[in-house]
């Protein structure tokens, strides 16, 4: 039996929620030990299959930690209007913070599968051989061809075992 981790920003319904879902209930019917964690609040889907559901805390992590708050809220009012298309840059660092605490709570897992380009933004730094990431459509950074959106584009992507599925 494999512990697996499904990162998504949330289950509030779309397409890359609803492949996290069917393949997280595919592995928990081999018998695998599944947990679904979620970055943000929202949950649309019936859990239909035996499985842990959580949400990253980041708002209790934020106000436990005021002076990353008030970064994470200048890059949510100034930042990323200054720099589109930069989540990974500015926010990745809280995100990862925030997961690192959560999960040192956890008890090891064999597989990380985080899903979507909004989740690959927030956790892009997380360093954990047993990552992996996965898109289903082109990252709208791809589309772009200019030195800003190359520069973001190689740090979102260097050093990542990744899904490219169209």
């Amino acid at each position: 039996m494999e512990r697996i981790l499904f990162v998504t920003h949330n289950f509030k319904g779309g397409g890359i929620q609803k492949i996290t879902l069917d393949t997280a209930r595919y592995y928990a019917q081999q018998g695998n030990d599944v947990t679904l964690l979620a970055l943000e609040e929202g949950l649309d889907f019936q859990l239909d299959f035996p499985c842990a559901y959580h949400v990253l805390p980041v708002k209790e992590f934020l106000y436990k930690h005021p002076f990353i708050g008030l970064y994470f809220l200048f890059y949510k009012i100034i930042l990323r209007k200054i720099f589109p298309q930069s989540e990974h840059l500015w926010a990745g660092t809280v995100y990862r913070k925030i997961f690192i605490e959560y999960y040192k709570n956890q008890q090891p897992f064999d597989a990380i599968f985080i899903n979507g380009a909004r989740s690959m933004n927030r956790l892009h730094s997380i360093n954990l051989s047993q990552a992996v990431y996965s898109l289903h459509l082109p990252h709208v950074l791809a589309k772009k061809d200019n030195i800003y959106y190359n520069f973001l584009f190689k740090k979102l992507f260097s050093n990542k075992k990744s899904f490219y599925c169209l």
